[in-house]
């Protein structure tokens, strides 16, 4: 059994939380590089800015913990959803370039490693349908949609 350390299901979970943990700093880090970026040059306000970061500062530090108090904690998964599909959102509605909107995506595709189908769905609707709906707006309400 020593050489089959991840074919145990609880050492699965240990190694994607951390991996999870560690991306989604990664990932937060460049939307906010790009999102300072757009408060510098006055495409957003400074208020968007702030409220980004707090976002994605606690659920960053949230799921750290978590992982530091209990690597095998299954809830994490759900902590990270919330952060990432919020942010997302964020994304989603306040640019309309495409590769924003694609790059919000990248941390959902570590939902595969839980090998959960339910996860999976919640998270690939919980990205999908805002920015479907999103778009849909822009297009047929607003009628803003340069894409």
């Amino acid at each position: 059994m020593g050489q089959f350390l991840y074919a145990n299901k609880d050492e699965q979970v240990k190694q994607i939380n951390k991996y999870l943990a560690t991306s989604m700093v990664i990932f937060d880090a460049l939307i906010m590089l790009v999102v300072t970026i757009s408060v510098i040059e006055g495409n957003r306000t400074l208020v968007y800015g702030i409220g980004m970061a707090v976002v994605m500062i606690a659920t960053c530090i949230t799921c750290f913990i978590m992982n530091k108090k209990d690597p095998g904690n299954r809830k994490m998964r759900y902590v990270a959803f919330a952060g990432m599909f919020f942010v997302s959102l964020m994304i989603a509605w306040c640019y309309n370039d495409y590769y924003m909107r694609f790059m919000t995506t990248v941390p959902f595709l570590g939902t595969i490693l839980y090998f959960n189908k339910r996860y999976a769905k919640v998270c690939a609707h919980g990205i999908a349908i805002p920015n479907i709906l999103i778009f849909l707006y822009r297009a047929f309400v607003a009628k803003n949609y340069d894409g």
